[in-house]
């Protein structure tokens, strides 16, 4: 296990309850938090143009945004709009941004989760470590109802209509201390100001009790060969029932996300055999990392993305699908269209 692994696995423990070193940093949360909430005055509202909804969280650590994403694409897709997509492109570098991602583009310039978007999205997106610049671009480049941002709740250069906020029940808002005492980027108070709330998952979680929100759950939909990742359109038909993995092998399962014990607990209910490997959260995998293993391979979709000039025939990936209450989505739509019309009465 890398020195990095290491001290991520140390410093969560602390964070959600197993420890506590990290209070030692207690006396310079006050000046985090100032600094926090001079940051936060800048939030602003766009007064033209699409409507930008931000789906990010509070908390270090994935809570499940981009299969979120995805769904939500599909879901305003489904009742007539249209949909772009902007992200800082995190673990990517680029010396063009605002950069479009395309399915040829490199992850080395995208980062994971962006080229995971744009392979499964089939609608633009674009990555700028400024996401206002990403918006600009999106928008000039392409006739847009909605942008959704793929994170960037407290990049608050990027004006934003509507914020979802996303929690992963399962770990919560751990000992509820901001950086670097705990794991949130802002004070539980922002859960005052956003204008919805999700939670990964049915879990009660401890700071929600007086805050109105919606469950959603991650399911696994199928099995996909990694290889099918990077043809011009996959088609279903390639996909992999999830009990049609073969079981006469143990496989070894990688993963390198934000919460891995995650993805490795959905293998377990799935009676799929494997010895798990984490890797650090937007981990960029090279052939030397499978250098020495014989077993076929197991892993997220967000790992395979970056597999895509070594994968073997034996490697498949999970595709996982966010199921949404639909209520809620029935009031974020009627959200988008009380903004929309408020536009043009302007």
């Amino acid at each position: 296990m890398s020195l990095k692994m290491l001290i991520e696995r140390a410093v969560n423990a602390s964070w959600y309850g197993r420890s506590k070193w990290t209070y030692a940093f207690l006396p310079v949360e006050p000046l985090i938090k100032r600094h926090i909430k001079k940051r936060s005055s800048d939030h602003h509202k766009p007064k033209t143009g699409p409507v930008v909804i931000v789906v990010g969280n509070i908390t270090v650590g994935g809570t499940g945004k981009t299969p979120l994403i995805l769904s939500l694409c599909q879901s305003l897709q489904r009742v007539g709009f249209s949909v772009g997509i902007v992200s800082r492109g995190y673990g990517g570098a680029s010396d063009n941004y605002p950069l479009e991602v395309l399915p040829s583009t490199d992850t080395s310039e995208s980062g994971d989760e962006a080229k995971m978007l744009a392979l499964s999205s089939g609608v633009p997106v674009v990555v700028d470590p400024q996401r206002a610049q990403a918006v600009t671009a999106l928008c000039q480049n392409h006739d847009v109802d909605v942008v959704l941002s793929d994170d960037g709740l407290q990049h608050y250069a990027m004006a934003r209509d509507i914020e979802l906020l996303v929690v992963d029940s399962s770990r919560g808002f751990g000992n509820g201390h901001c950086l670097p005492v705990g794991p949130l980027r802002e004070p539980l108070a922002r859960l005052d100001s956003v204008d919805f709330i999700l939670t990964n998952g049915k879990k009660s979680v401890d700071g929600l009790a007086h805050h109105p929100h919606f469950s959603f759950d991650i399911s696994p939909a199928y099995w996909q060969s990694v290889g099918e990742l990077f043809k011009p359109s996959t088609n279903l038909e390639s996909a992999i029932a999830l009990d049609e993995l073969p079981r006469d092998q143990s496989y070894l399962a990688i993963a390198g996300i934000g919460n891995p014990q995650r993805f490795f607990a959905t293998l377990k209910s799935l009676n799929v055999a494997f010895d798990e490997q984490s890797f650090p959260d937007h981990y960029n995998y090279t052939q030397a990392d499978f250098s020495s293993n014989t077993r076929p391979l197991v892993m997220t979709e967000k790992d395979a993305v970056k597999c895509g000039s070594f994968f073997q025939s034996d490697w498949y990936f999970l595709k996982v699908k966010a199921d949404l209450d639909p209520e809620f989505t029935k009031q974020l739509i009627n959200r988008i269209r009380t903004v929309q019309c408020t536009r043009i009465e302007e």
